[in-house]
């Protein structure tokens, strides 16, 4: 893990900021609230990390440009090991509550993406994350089809009759319970939806392909913000 003692907002120091894979960085800034940032795996995409941790530096380098106060204080934390389950980062997290990261106030997260190439997204608020792992048990080895097919039960096809069970094609979850904790959608919530500056076809471009569940747009920003998502075996 790399320390950065102070913050030098030249290009050249950007470009370097951008291109490092393990970076911590905690400084202070300006008065009244705290708020702590974090950004994971810098080395990910521009678009879903360093641009993100880019336009927070060129926001600070503005202020001080201009000479302008910060109207809060920066706490700031960067991390590169997303993808490798970041080792470490809630032991540092623990270790520093009460020095570091002492009477922050909020968490400002910047691991996440614009819906379109058109208008800049600010991300207020996140789904969250269940795990659960299935295991199947079957033969004690491995068996030749010819042999054993529709004779024995076959742990692949249990498990695909088990997933079957948890999601349809069309993504509504049929696990009991988990659709009943959302809160209900109100009318004045949809017209938030309406309003946001993206097409179906802006999703069918970024996949590549058209197999989008919805064929309007509210319904692909509400399955993709609002309401739990599919499970997704890996």
């Amino acid at each position: 893990m790399v320390g950065l003692t102070n913050l030098s907002l030249s290009q050249k120091t950007r470009r370097q900021v951008a291109c490092m894979d393990e970076v911590l960085l905690m400084t202070r800034v300006g008065h009244s609230v705290h708020f702590f940032l974090s950004f994971s795996s810098l080395t990910c995409a521009c678009s879903l990390f360093e641009g993100p941790i880019l336009g927070w530096l060129n926001v600070i380098e503005a202020h001080k440009a201009t000479n302008t106060e910060m109207p809060v204080n920066l706490v700031m934390c960067f991390e590169g090991m997303e993808e490798s389950g970041s080792e470490g980062l809630e032991e540092l997290v623990v270790a520093e509550a009460q020095q570091h990261f002492k009477d922050v106030d909020a968490v400002c997260i910047s691991d996440n993406y614009w819906l379109g190439v058109d208008s800049p997204c600010i991300t207020y608020g996140l789904r969250g994350l269940a795990y659960f792992s299935v295991n199947v048990s079957g033969p004690k080895a491995d068996l030749h089809s010819g042999v054993f097919g529709n004779t024995v039960h076959e742990p692949m096809t249990d498990l695909f009759a088990l997933f079957s069970k948890l999601v349809t094609p069309q993504g509504k979850i049929l696990i009991p319970g988990i659709n009943e904790k959302v809160a209900p959608l109100t009318e004045e919530e949809r017209k938030l939806y309406k309003a946001i500056n993206v097409s179906v076809g802006d999703f069918e471009n970024a996949i590549g392909a058209k197999t989008t569940i919805h064929d309007n747009k509210v319904d692909c920003l509400m399955g993709r913000m609002r309401y739990p998502s599919e499970f997704s075996p890996l």
